[in-house]
């Protein structure tokens, strides 16, 4: 009896090894941390620099006054459309100078053809036109607001490259101011130097007369006029003060007013751009005088509407005082 308990007690001790030898070891569970994705922040575009497209242009001219201004109301007026800054140029020194000539307006201009260049000017957003209010002044500013993003240098290229500076037929413009500051262009068609009308334009411009001609003669008595009384006189006044001179001589003279419009016969084309003229016939002599608009330039106006639209084999000679021009025909005897 004492065997089998024996036994009994061998078998259950050996099932008790067996079964903890095969129960598994406690583990703790490996923790895989979930895969976190930051999302990408969304791309900010570049904000560029100030983008300065400088024109080639002399200090001390107008156009280098212009972009002088340009420079500073841009800064002060980023954001406003080309209207808005043209209106502003307008009232700057630059462009002040334009109000004495008889004013200046700005005004907006769709793509197209425009006024000083050869091509159509297309691509912008927006743009504004200043011009001069004194007819045949050769003078023409724009300013443009181009879209973001737009290919300004581009724009700029093709500006330089099809502006003409005698987009008008009797005068003609000396310098092109082209440039860009971010978004905005400016292009302006002018002379080298700002109008000066302050107190009048006293400057001459003498004839090639022969020395001891009638064509002196009546130059002097011109001069002596428009010194004294040339501030308040129409061409009809200074052909009358001529009329009674001591150069026109015995020869019973004519006077007339003329149009706008003069032809002069033999002479290649119809002289126009002036605002009133008139007419002084004596003998075979024949003595215009024309008067410009303040502002103008009477050696621009008098070489093409005068000195290049005289025939060959003509005598003739011109001049100017100021903006009054005197054109003398058959006065060399």
């Amino acid at each position: 009896m004492k065997k089998l308990i024996a036994l009994a007690l061998s078998a259950l001790m050996l099932l008790s090894l067996v079964a903890c030898g095969n129960t598994p070891a406690e583990t703790t569970p490996e923790v895989t941390e979930p895969e976190v994705t930051t999302p990408e922040a969304p791309e900010t575009p570049e904000v560029p620099a100030d983008n300065v497209i400088a024109p080639t242009v002399e200090d001390g001219t107008w156009g280098a006054a212009f972009w002088a201004d340009f420079q500073s109301i841009v800064a002060a007026n980023k954001g406003e459309n080309s209207e808005v800054l043209a209106n502003a140029l307008l009232a700057a020194e630059s462009g002040a100078v334009l109000m004495p000539m008889g004013g200046a307006m700005v005004m907006p201009f769709e793509p197209g053809f425009l006024q000083g260049f050869t091509q159509e000017v297309t691509g912008f957003k927006n743009c504004a036109l200043i011009m001069a209010n004194a007819p045949l002044y050769p003078f023409v500013a724009y300013v443009f607001e181009m879209e973001a993003g737009a290919d300004v240098k581009a724009f700029v290229k093709s500006l330089n490259d099809t502006y003409d500076l005698r987009w008008q037929i009797c005068v003609e413009a000396e310098m092109a101011t082209i440039g860009a500051i971010d978004n905005y262009v400016l292009a302006v068609l002018s002379p080298v130097e700002a109008p000066v009308v302050e107190g009048g334009n006293t400057d001459t411009i003498t004839p090639a007369f022969a020395e001891g001609s009638k064509a002196e003669a009546l130059w002097n008595e011109f001069v002596s006029y428009m010194e004294n009384f040339g501030s308040m006189s129409l061409a009809a006044d200074v052909v009358d003060a001529l009329s009674m001179g001591a150069a026109i001589g015995n020869v019973e003279p004519e006077t007339e007013a003329l149009d706008l419009m003069v032809t002069i016969d033999g002479f290649k084309y119809e002289i126009e751009g002036h605002n009133n003229a008139a007419l002084l016939k004596a003998g075979e002599m024949s003595i215009y005088v024309f008067q410009i608009d303040a502002g103008m330039m009477p050696d621009s106006w008098g070489d093409w509407n005068l000195g290049s639209n005289i025939p060959e084999g003509t005598e003739a000679v011109w001049g100017a005082y100021g903006e009054t021009l005197i054109l003398m025909i058959n006065t060399e005897a």
